[in-house]
């Protein structure tokens, strides 16, 4: 115990040497311009379509969430830096002679409808067991609401249970072409009710900054590099294409946050949808869900919960009516109050932008390690806007992805508009062997689901007391950052505090002492 207290009170007190790391590497962003050659979404079955939505004579309805969308809203809140449950997922049972009807012929073959309805969805997403599929068999999702078809799937794609794409409005039917007049071998295993408008603006912050109001011309491209993202069939998040300019090729390679997502599982469940954005400023016109490009994830590549990143592979990266970019980023150590900006999409409305400054180059955050702080002086961030990239100011290449933050506010004083980045410098060497070289690795990474775990010893110990965490965080900001002393001491600081948050938290003697310490210093912090 006296050797715990010890160790706790040396590293409150000792100024550790900086680690003098060398510069790691970078990259410039890739702007592919919109080809009107190029276009998404053009699959389509091999018959005659819509026409045959009045042929379907199977439903499966599903009533439970009928007319709660509003409660649903208000049960999940919305949090900065965590990601943005806008879908409730139901499990359910559907065997395949209850899911499909009357077969009906075309083609030479069997064409076989059913139709899938949560009542008052915003969006419907339907999750499938399709191993029984035959080699021949194809099967597509078709949007109701807008006439867009999503497919084809095969037996390989939905050989375990997995989510198909999603539809906008209520109303989603699954389509099989097939030889076989038998029903496909296709059960309905859970769907889920999304009921969160990605239109509503009513209740989002009204100091966000729409990304169509930006005038500087390399933000408005950098921004084409923006995803916004459904994991599964519950969670919004953001994130960016990145570039690997050693390569020939435009790599479908997105970075994101951790909690985000983080197994091979997740990422082939997700959806990104890119130019969610108004047309011009002020309009706030954005396109509806099923009129958007979209991509899938197709593996995962490297991850890290102790960093809250994620790098993976999409499927493909379609064109689009602003062209596609594949981001810059940076491994540098960021540098304390340069200026930095964030693109992203709060509330899992349409694209916003927040410009603001480094405040800590490298901490710990929400149980996080090797984190960018950053105080934003314009615009904000909500949930939705988890994973999205912190750019550097003047290079537009990233320097991080979003992991958490504090809960944010419009007004004049904005002091306590923070958020943490997890650094691309630590994440770099798990993600250079696909950003770095000339012949980027086709080795999937492994799962890394762990929950955070505090690293900061004054939020263990001062956790039910926030008044106090803000005079401390006052203390930082305004007194020992101010002095290269002071920055030395932080830098020590951030250094230690994963071993001292261990020792506070599994030995209340050690909180004891460490409150004993500490408490009379934030008085320093009071303005």
């Amino acid at each position: 115990m006296r050797r715990t207290a010890f160790c706790v009170v040396m590293a409150c007190v000792i100024c550790m040497a900086l680690d003098g790391a060398a510069e790691l590497g970078y990259a410039d962003a890739a702007h592919v311009p919109h080809s009107v050659e190029k276009t998404f979404g053009t699959s389509s079955p091999p018959i005659e379509w819509p026409a045959i939505l009045d042929e379907v004579d199977a439903y499966q309805f599903f009533t439970s969430h009928d007319g709660r969308n509003g409660e649903l809203r208000a049960l999940y809140p919305r949090q900065p830096g965590e990601p943005l449950q806008g879908g409730e997922v139901v499990e359910t049972d559907v065997p395949p002679d209850q899911l499909f009807g009357t077969p009906r012929p075309a083609g030479g073959g069997w064409i076989h409808l059913g139709g899938v309805v949560s009542i008052g969805a915003e969006a419907l997403r339907v999750q499938v067991d399709g191993s029984g599929l035959g080699a021949d068999d194809e099967l597509w999702v078709l949007g109701v609401r807008t006439g867009r078809a999503f497919g084809p799937y095969t037996s390989e794609g939905v050989a375990n249970p997995r989510w198909l794409a999603s539809v906008q409005g209520d109303e989603a039917v699954l389509l099989v072409v097939s030889p076989s007049e038998a029903p496909p071998s296709v059960r309905l295993t859970a769907y889920s009710h999304i009921f969160l408008s990605m239109r509503e603006l009513a209740k989002e912050l009204d100091c966000n900054i729409d990304i169509a109001c930006e005038t500087d011309p390399g933000i408005l491209e950098v921004s084409a590099s923006t995803g916004i993202m459904l994991v599964g069939g519950k969670w919004f998040c953001s994130g960016n294409l990145v570039n690997n300019e050693m390569t020939a090729a435009y790599e479908p390679f997105f970075l994101t946050a951790n909690h985000c997502i983080c197994s091979d599982d997740e990422v082939r469940d997700t959806e990104v949808y890119w130019d969610f954005r108004s047309s011009a400023c002020g309009l706030n016109d954005a396109p509806g869900l099923d009129s958007l490009p979209r991509s899938t994830g197709a593996s995962l590549l490297a991850t890290s919960a102790r960093l809250d990143a994620t790098l993976m592979r999409l499927d493909s990266v379609p064109n689009g009516v602003y062209g596609r970019t594949y981001a810059g980023w940076d491994a540098r150590r960021a540098v304390r109050g340069e200026n930095v900006l964030a693109i992203h999409y709060p509330d899992a409305t349409h694209a916003r932008i927040s410009k603001g400054v480094v405040m800590v180059a490298s901490g710990t955050g929400n149980g996080r390690e090797e984190q960018i702080e950053v105080l934003w002086e314009e615009g904000v961030t909500e949930g939705g806007s988890s994973g999205s990239g912190l750019l550097y100011a003047g290079t537009n290449r990233i320097a991080g992805m979003l992991s958490s933050g504090t809960e944010h506010i419009c007004g004049t004083d904005r002091s306590g508009n923070l958020d943490w980045f997890a650094s691309i410098r630590g994440f770099y060497p798990q993600i250079a062997p696909y950003l770095d070289t000339a012949t980027p690795s086709t080795v999937e990474g492994d799962d890394d689901c762990k929950t955070a775990t505090p690293t900061c010893p004054f939020f263990v110990t001062y956790s039910s007391q926030p008044a106090l965490l803000a005079r401390f965080r006052a203390l930082r900001d305004n007194v020992l950052l101010k002095s290269d002393a002071g920055e030395r001491f932080v830098a020590a600081y951030y250094q230690a505090a994963p071993a001292m948050a261990d020792a506070v938290a599994r030995s209340p003697r050690a909180r004891g002492l460490f409150a004993a310490i500490t408490g009379p210093l934030a008085r320093l912090g009071e303005r």
